[in-house]
């Protein structure tokens, strides 16, 4: 998966912090996946499918696990 979106070196304090992570990034209904690249977890997200719920949520886990928020400006925030 080549994509544009990623979080890197993410940090997890406990095996629980790990999966909330997961679950959550299941959750956001324009993430179609999820893979895994030694410490980098491209997240394949559908731009054409961005609700504004999404949209903040995915700027909620960017900010959480120290992601560039700078990738999420190619979507549009909706109003």
């Amino acid at each position: 998966m080549d994509s544009p979106f990623y979080l890197e070196n993410t940090l997890f304090y406990s095996d629980g912090d790990e999966r909330a992570h997961f679950e959550w990034i299941e959750r956001i209904g324009c993430v179609r996946g999820v893979n895994g690249h030694v410490r980098r977890l491209h997240l394949d997200i559908d731009p054409n499918n961005v609700s504004r719920s999404d949209y903040w949520e995915l700027v909620a886990l960017y900010r959480r696990y120290g992601g560039d928020l700078d990738q999420l400006k190619v979507l549009d925030a909706p109003d």
